[in-house]
């Protein structure tokens, strides 16, 4: 039966406890506190913190050996619970010396001065910080008085001299959906719009207007994330941003409606591709269509950068015109200039394909178009890159728009004309429903030879080939060798699907389980 671990306040009762008969006591001390380093961190978050989730914690109460171990190893105790005054303090007192990972959940403490001033005389040792709760993702929004914002700026106003990695989650003294997000002041972490951490690799921060501390990437960024904030006034700190952080590895903005200024969208100050980003190998904009897509125009990015870029999603409006949906025509233009730079090999792999996605939003008022380019810069890698786009179209818009798919297929034909798998998938789609731009892509698509079918898209295909007896998949692909469905479908309606007059048959694969035909 399992009994419960002894509290900090009952640790002398297990001070003569001992287990010096287990062999695992055999091993120096040293290769002991190896042992305890190299666990799992623990897990520190809201206001309830227990032994059993601090690996150091829970051994000081196991026994005698154990504690002796563990309290002569202030690394052991790095990662400090901020959680109450008790914790905290014994968390300082037993980590002294050690570097610091301070876990500040600001929405449950009850007294946030209190710990601020007991962490004034530790900040030029910690290491990592993390300002608000980590297992929401994206960070859910916390409204702070404004005492509280002074609090926290005290702390944050300090020089990290050897500060690596640093979260600032849940920052906002506005409702929630605000227009202005809270501005990170200039002096945080030490600086006077000169000065960043040195060591800073690694930068999150959500609900803030970064427009006033962009001297934070003068440090030595390879992870930025912004989340639900406001990052440029125009194409100048666009530009300024990236060229200061020549080792960035990923960039993530997500939820940002505000990411800049409309500006940026109208400055034509720099050529395309000017901002080289050798190291770049994951770029997400979510939320602000536009933007990301004028920041991909400016940089130049490596064939090997992971690119995900989509817009919000619009509200649904009874009457949706052009005000809530995306600009097709930039997203086509704007992805030009990196697809381009990618050789027609990259698509010769197995793994390599295209895949479009149409998803119609609840209340009928618009669609969601994803299309996704996924391909191999390195031959024999084995990690393929994808490139994705996704923008929402009003439906009483999509009929007017000139064919959408062959005018991406035409920003980098060689890339589409050598691809070999084609991904569907339609989602909330009526069997009536019309998707002519397949039959349109499959003239620019020339040698496909797969094709998966998901959703919907095998009833509105079927429905499609039952008015049109000549637009069978098998006249309009021509080198078409295998037909994936995620579900079954009547032999009749597959028969009309895959007719060809001529040539090989067409394999079907049914991708949950079922046999082959």
């Amino acid at each position: 039966m399992a009994h419960a671990l002894p509290t900090l306040d009952s640790s002398q009762s297990i001070t003569s406890t001992s287990n010096e008969r287990c062999a695992v006591f055999q091993l120096p001390s040293e290769l002991m506190n190896q042992i305890v380093r190299s666990l799992s961190p623990p897990t520190l978050t809201g206001s309830t913190f227990t032994e059993r989730l601090h690996s150091a914690f829970a051994l000081s109460h196991t026994c005698k050996w154990w504690r002796d171990i563990v309290l002569s190893d202030p690394q052991c105790w790095s990662y400090i619970p901020c959680t109450n005054a008790h914790w905290l303090d014994e968390g300082l007192r037993r980590s002294e010396g050690a570097l610091l990972h301070l876990f500040i959940d600001v929405s449950t403490l009850s007294s946030l001065h209190l710990t601020v001033n007991r962490l004034y005389q530790h900040v030029e040792r910690v290491e990592t910080l993390a300002l608000g709760e980590m297992t929401v993702d994206p960070p859910e929004l916390t409204v702070f008085a404004k005492g509280q914002i002074r609090t926290l700026m005290s702390l944050l106003s300090r020089p990290y001299p050897v500060l690596r990695q640093a979260w600032l989650l849940q920052w906002s003294d506005s409702e929630p959906h605000y227009s202005f997000p809270l501005p990170i002041p200039k002096k945080i972490f030490g600086g006077r719009n000169t000065e960043a951490p040195p060591m800073l690799t690694h930068l999150t921060v959500s609900d803030v207007g970064f427009t006033k501390a962009l001297y934070l990437c003068k440090a030595p960024l390879t992870h930025f994330e912004i989340v639900r904030g406001k990052l440029w006034r125009c194409v100048d700190d666009t530009v300024t941003f990236f060229r200061n952080l020549p080792q960035l590895e990923v960039f993530v903005a997500r939820d940002c409606r505000y990411l800049a200024a409309y500006g940026i969208l109208t400055e034509e100050t720099y050529p395309p591709r000017g901002v080289s980003m050798p190291s770049l190998r994951h770029f997400t904009c979510v939320g602000s269509l536009e933007v990301g897509l004028e920041v991909i125009k400016l940089l130049s990015l490596p064939p090997t950068c992971d690119v995900h870029v989509t817009d919000a999603e619009p509200r649904a409006y009874d009457n949706s015109t052009e005000d809530n949906t995306s600009d097709w025509e930039t997203t086509l233009t704007s992805v030009h200039s990196h697809l381009e730079t990618i050789r027609a090999i990259a698509m010769n792999e197995p793994t390599a394909g295209f895949s479009l996605g149409y998803r119609r939003l609840p209340g009928k008022h618009a669609t969601e178009i994803t299309l996704k380019l996924d391909y191999m810069p390195v031959p024999g890698s084995s990690k393929a890159t994808s490139f994705e786009v996704g923008v929402y179209i009003a439906n009483n818009m999509i009929r007017r728009l000139f064919d959408i798919i062959p005018s991406f297929v035409d920003l980098a034909p060689q890339l589409f004309a050598n691809t070999r798998t084609l991904r569907l998938k339609l989602t909330n789609f009526k069997t009536g429903d019309k998707v002519p731009d397949l039959w349109q892509a499959a003239e620019q698509m020339p040698i496909i030879e797969k094709l998966v079918l998901a959703g919907g898209a095998a009833k509105v295909l079927c429905d499609h080939v039952k008015r049109n007896p000549s637009s069978s998949l098998g006249s309009a692909f021509p080198q078409l060798r295998t037909l994936v469905f995620d579900h079954p479908i009547s032999a009749t309606k597959l028969a009309a699907l895959v007719w060809r007059e001529k040539g090989s048959p067409v394999e079907v694969v049914y991708s949950e389980g079922g046999a082959s035909q």
